[in-house]
């Protein structure tokens, strides 16, 4: 049974809580704290599962107690669940805080997000991955991305147009731009959304002390020989990204299925930078080892922490609370025929752009692409594929072309394995 803590000072809403997660003893042991020391006392004699703060106590208030959880727990999952918050206490919570919940908050929400989350983190069941997963506040970026965009930051005539479009070309930095806007960090929450219109969403007044005060992202440390691989990361993913976009585009998607679609494809490959994060130098081994054809870095990166990147990602984003079907197309992109959601998804999607993108412009691994065909079959959409192989191919052709004019282009580094 999992065991979730429950934190607020103020009695009523602990009682209210009460009788809101009434109906769920049967499936979790819950305890209630209005002393934020003494729940903290108890999470150190024996980690919860959940721990659900508000923000705003005396004494200990929210963000303190996450960042002592997120220390001395790591793989505890950290909610905030609070009312009306100003901006900088919000902002020292966000480091924290996997998702940021508001009150009054429905027992379906509550309840729906807590399954989600106990799910996916059995799921991981090497515990030390899992702790060092929850431990991250925001993934590394390609260090001239950071660069470039701490220099514009400080521009006072900056335009938000700017800004979003850097952001957007790094994977770390959307990562976290899309959970500050899916975990209503700051009540703009969007579930369907491209990450240029989650920067605009968010606003310069929360960008810029991000970038520029709290200092969240961190340049990622390549060794110096492997300096293209950032760039050559980051174009691959936006173009397996639009390309997943229009394919979902070409079957008459609706928006939302479209925006999944793009964020599938952008973060399918995110298990890479989590890796990196955890430790660098074991993953320039790692690499190292697949360049010498040791094995795909896929079969590498799981041999190694015993958990495959695709788990590694889908967990990282049910933590931080991006849309479900995002989740799960990080998940199954690689292996479609497993996904419970049958039919035509914007996993499907993902899986279509990743193996046709990686045949045209290269991946990062070892080994051919496999392009589940069966699958395609089993969902009667096997004749679809020669028209999404020709937009696919329009896409590489409009990135590179777009990477050319910027000087941005860089060379493909391995052919990486998708195993059905």
């Amino acid at each position: 049974m999992k065991r979730i803590i429950f934190v607020d000072d103020d009695t009523r809403v602990l009682e209210g809580l009460r009788r809101l997660m009434r109906g769920f003893r049967s499936q979790w042991q819950m305890e209630f704290f209005d002393n934020p020391l003494k729940a903290l006392e108890q999470i150190e004699k024996q980690p919860p599962d959940v721990v659900v703060s508000d923000i705003r106590m005396p004494v200990m208030d929210g963000a303190e107690l996450l960042t002592q959880v997120q220390e001395r727990a790591p793989a505890t999952i950290r909610i905030a669940l609070s009312g009306q918050c100003d901006r900088a206490a919000v902002m020292r919570a966000i480091r924290p805080t996997h998702q940021f919940l508001a009150k009054p908050c429905e027992p379906e929400t509550l309840r729906k997000t807590l399954t989600r989350l106990s799910e996916l983190r059995d799921r991981v069941i090497n515990e030390e991955v899992r702790a060092e997963i929850s431990r991250i506040a925001a993934l590394p970026v390609v260090p001239e991305a950071l660069t470039q965009l701490r220099r514009v930051l400080t521009q006072d005539d900056v335009s938000i147009r700017t800004v979003a479009k850097l952001m957007a070309s790094d994977v770390g930095m959307c990562a976290k731009v899309m959970q500050l806007v899916s975990s209503n960090f700051f009540g703009t929450q969007r579930s369907a959304c491209l990450p240029e219109e989650a920067v605009r969403v968010l606003g310069m007044d929360v960008i810029r002390p991000l970038v520029l005060s709290q200092d969240l992202f961190t340049p990622i440390p390549l060794e110096e020989d492997l300096s293209h691989l950032g760039r050559f990361y980051n174009r691959l993913c936006c173009t397996v990204a639009r390309a997943a976009q229009r394919i979902a585009q070409m079957e008459n998607a609706g928006e939302p299925f479209c925006t999944y679609s793009y964020l599938g494809g952008l973060f399918a490959k995110v298990g890479v930078v989590i890796y990196a994060a955890l430790d660098i130098t074991k993953y320039h081994q790692i690499f190292r080892l697949a360049v010498e054809g040791h094995g795909s870095l896929r079969q590498l990166e799981t041999q190694v922490y015993g958990v495959a990147r695709t788990q590694a990602g889908a967990y990282l984003f049910a933590l931080w609370g991006l849309p479900e079907p995002v989740v799960d197309a990080v998940m199954y992109a690689d292996r479609p025929s497993a996904s419970p959601v049958g039919g035509f998804t914007p996993t499907t999607a993902v899986h279509v752009a990743e193996v046709l993108v990686q045949r045209l412009v290269g991946s990062i691994g070892g080994g051919q692409p496999f392009l589940n065909q069966d699958y395609l079959r089993t969902i009667g959409l096997e004749d679809r594929l020669k028209s999404w192989e020709k937009e696919v191919e329009q896409v590489v052709e409009e990135t590179f072309r777009d990477e050319e004019r910027e000087g941005n282009v860089s060379e493909p580094v391995l052919q990486e394995t998708a195993t059905e």
